[in-house]
């Protein structure tokens, strides 16, 4: 400033520059991770930031039941994350921002295809021989509560060995030993693999005794003679 007494000091002014919150994330990926309890892996590109990224958040929420978000604790430093303890055949979206000291950038969306895992384990064995019969066994069970979001078939095991892969519930064997034992084992898998399993024993009837002789003793009278069978 200038006056009738003379000129007063320069005054300086500093500008500080400011910041933008960092960009919109890019290219936000999911895949479905097959495990027991099924999960989502997130990954993204980071975005352009003129400040360091601190973290990035995550969110995420089911498309089948509600529209609230859930937050993943902790926040990554990295462009990737686990999401766990999803629910079996829903189909989740999810959403990743990135943090910076200025603030958050926006949200980016990604939507995931349904989740699975492999099936819960068949209840109700049940190992019985039709009646009449004594070298059959009919073995039955009810197909599991939580099918894991994909088509469920079954490995039926016979005293430890593999008898056959299945769809249906039932499942008769033939020309088996006559009052023998038997362990039986059903497994329930699909596409992700073995789920859970029943376990059980059942026994074939017994053989029926064979007629070995025919004779009349009067003209009244039948004699019949029974062969007892090798396994009773």
């Amino acid at each position: 400033a200038i006056s009738s007494v003379g000129e007063g000091q320069f005054s300086t002014r500093v500008s500080k520059r400011t910041y933008k919150a960092p960009a919109q994330v890019e290219k936000v990926d999911l895949v479905s991770i097959s495990c027991i309890q099924p999960a989502l892996w997130v990954f993204w590109l980071a975005p352009s930031s003129e400040r360091p990224i601190q973290n990035y958040d995550i969110e995420y929420r089911s498309l089948n039941r509600s529209t609230h978000w859930n937050r993943v604790f902790p926040n990554p430093t990295s462009t990737s994350a686990t999401i766990e303890n999803l629910q079996s055949g829903h189909t989740y979206q999810v959403r990743v921002r990135a943090v910076s000291d200025v603030g958050s950038g926006q949200w980016r969306s990604a939507t995931s295809q349904r989740t699975y895992r492999v099936p819960g384990a068949p209840t109700n064995l049940m190992i019985s021989p039709p009646s009449g019969t004594c070298d059959q066994l009919m073995v039955t069970w009810t197909a599991p509560s939580n099918t894991g979001g994909l088509p469920v078939k079954y490995k039926v095991y016979r005293n430890g060995t593999l008898i056959h892969s299945i769809r249906t519930t039932t499942t008769t064997w033939n020309s088996l030993a006559a009052n023998t034992q038997y362990r039986v084992r059903v497994v329930a898998f699909n596409e992700l693999g073995d789920g859970g399993e029943v376990t059980g024993t059942g026994r074939t009837g017994p053989q029926a005794p064979s007629i070995s002789l025919l004779s009349a003793s009067s003209s009244t009278q039948l004699i019949i003679t029974l062969t007892a069978p090798a396994r009773s």
